[in-house]
Order: C-alpha cells, then structure tokens, then sequence
C-alpha cells in the first residue's frame, strides 16, 4: 500500500470487543482480522458488535452503517457481509463475499485515493470510477454483480462526489497540528518561495513530495503588508498566519471582494488544512524579511 500524505484518509481499523455468546464463526472471523473504521464518510463502523435478527429471524452481527441509513452486517451462516432492510419484512443484500473481502475493497477505495481534483472533466470521473470498480472486481466479483453498496460508492465517484477538495474539507477540521520537523520544513520552503517570486517556486512539498507548492498574497486597504496563502495544491496542506510585503510581480488580489479574492482565484484553498505547532513547541512565526533558521525537507 502506498503511504498516503499527512492529513488525508487512510485506511484505520475498528477496534471491536467480541463477546463470548457470539456465534463461533462470527467470533473467529472478527478476531482473524483489521475492518475499517470508516470510509469517505460513506461507511462507519459501529461503536460495538450486535447481534441482530436476519431474515426468517436468523441471527447476523452488526458491525457498521453506511449513508444514508444503510446496516452493514455479518452472515455468520454464510460468511458474508450483507446490508440489512427492515421495513414490512427483513431483507439483505450483498456487499462481499466475506469479511476479508470487505477490508481489502476499503483498503483498495483508499489506495486509488485522490480519485480527481472539484474541477476535473466527465473523462477523468468516468475513469476513476472505472479504476475502482476493477480494482473492487479484482477482490470480489461478486460485490460488483450485486446492486447495492459497491455500485452505489463507484457511482458516487463516476458522478464527481469525492473530489480531493470535497474528501478533506470533510475529513477533520480546517488545522492540523504537528511535530515541529513538518512545520518547519514547510516554513523553510515558503522562506525559499519568497526569496524567488515572482518566479514559480519549483520546490517539492514537503508533505506529499509534489511539486505543487502555490504562492499568493491578499492586501487590505490601510495596510502596508499583505496575508499570505501558502499551500500544496495537490495535498492541500499549507501555512496561515503569514504577513509579508508583496515583492513586484508576485500574485496580489483585494481582500473583500469576490471576484478579486486570492480563494476565488484558487478554489482548493477553501480544503487546505493550515499545519500548527504540538502544545508546548516555542517555534515563532518569523518574517519573510528575516527568516528563521529552519531544517531542510
């Protein structure tokens, strides 16, 4: 699996306590292996195992839930995963051929993670799409002939529903606090990107590794500096608090207005998570002018 950036998604496992009257089967399934704890927001992992009834009142354990008001169980019987309807009679579905199955679609949904950008095209939707549908199909066939949970996730994908900004902006809040090595590598590359405007920063983010790093200032009337945005474009990950004077020929917008603004100009500042100091560091905020020293990525 691929190591996935500071402060996105990752595949993390559920802890569940399975209790000695559970079925033998259901006991030995749930302690051979890691299910996830969530997904994209789609699916979530209960807070404890129950034992529910099935159809013609066999018993299934529920394990999670999926939106809108979805339950995902295990079919002790079979060895399936399966979502339960209650309405005038109990139904089920199937999601996967097992447990193990279920784990390693969601670890693949996450691997193939960031699917598309909020403004990619159909062409790019439609492809992602069909990356994780044969990626799911590749694990289990059988969860991608069933009409249900996997073929409503892979449309969601196809349509534009988890675009990288949309992904973050919904996973967490808008901080992110961290060791002081990240922080520093990050204000040590906006030092560098500073000294260099107007020319691009041609330096690799020291987060993901990308050479995505975005430079731009924000003035307000009666002010002689300016706020300034510094981010990754590609893990959305960046500084705030940053006050400089804007050299000639940087990227300059007008604070106030919309059209003008430097997050109209750059939609995907709306997901950055700003990087913040551990309780406790003393790591000041310095100045663009006379820069701290700081450890290279």
């Amino acid at each position: 699996m691929k190591e996935s950036p500071l402060g996105w998604p990752t595949f993390q496992p559920a802890v569940f306590v399975v209790p000695d009257r559970f079925p033998a089967a259901a006991r030995e399934a749930f302690d051979a292996l890691e299910l996830p704890r969530n997904m994209f927001g789609r699916y979530r992992a209960a807070s404890e195992l129950v034992v529910v009834k099935g159809p013609s009142d066999r018993r299934i354990v529920r394990f999670g839930e999926f939106e809108p008001d979805g339950t995902i169980c295990f079919e002790p019987s079979g060895g399936q995963v399966v979502s339960l309807v209650v309405g005038t009679r109990r139904t089920v579905r199937l999601v996967n051929s097992s447990l193990d199955a279920f784990s390693a679609c969601v670890r693949g949904a996450f691997d193939l993670f960031p699917y598309y950008r909020a403004n990619a095209d159909k062409r790019d939707k439609a492809a992602a799409g069909i990356g994780l549908e044969t990626r799911v199909m590749d694990v289990d066939p059988a969860a991608i002939e069933a009409d249900g949970f996997w073929r409503t996730f892979i449309r969601d994908v196809s349509t534009g529903g988890l675009s990288t900004e949309e992904v973050i902006s919904s996973f967490g809040d808008g901080l992110l606090t961290v060791e002081d090595d990240l922080y520093l590598a990050f204000r040590h590359s906006y030092e560098v990107a500073y000294k260099r405007l107007p020319s691009d920063p041609h330096r690799l983010c020291p987060n993901c590794g990308n050479d995505a790093l975005r430079i731009a200032f924000e003035t307000r009337v009666g002010t002689a500096k300016a706020n300034v945005a510094f981010w990754c474009a590609y893990c959305l990950m960046g500084l705030d608090h940053i006050n400089a004077t804007a050299p000639a020929g940087a990227r300059v917008f007008k604070y106030g207005s919309p059209e003008k603004g430097v997050v109209a100009a750059f939609p995907e500042l709306r997901s950055v998570r700003f990087l913040r100091l551990r309780v406790g560091d003393t790591i000041g905020q310095g100045s663009a002018r006379r820069p701290r020293p700081a450890a290279r990525p």
